[in-house]
């Protein structure tokens, strides 16, 4: 079992991008994102199902982290806008 914290604004952008790609929920869509990189790493790398892939794991999960937060930035408006 995998536990991953995010801040309300990252869940939104999760939630977003679920309804999105209409999956079922943010979980199905984490752990289907999670298990295609899991499974396209271990054949690209010819890694065992061991450490390695847990530590391939977190490394994606940060990885998510980091791109929500983008995603987070990308839709707050910019403080640039007239507003005419």
């Amino acid at each position: 079992m995998l536990y991953v914290r995010l801040s309300e604004e990252e869940y939104e952008e999760l939630r977003r991008l679920a309804e999105a790609k209409r999956a079922h929920s943010t979980s199905e869509l984490a752990r289907q994102a999670l298990s295609e990189y899991v499974m396209r790493e271990t054949a690209a790398n010819g890694l065992p199902v061991t450490a390695e892939r847990l530590a391939l794991l977190e490394s994606e999960v940060r990885r998510m982290g980091r791109m929500l937060d983008s995603l987070k930035r990308a839709s707050q408006p910019s403080g640039n806008w007239s507003g005419r």
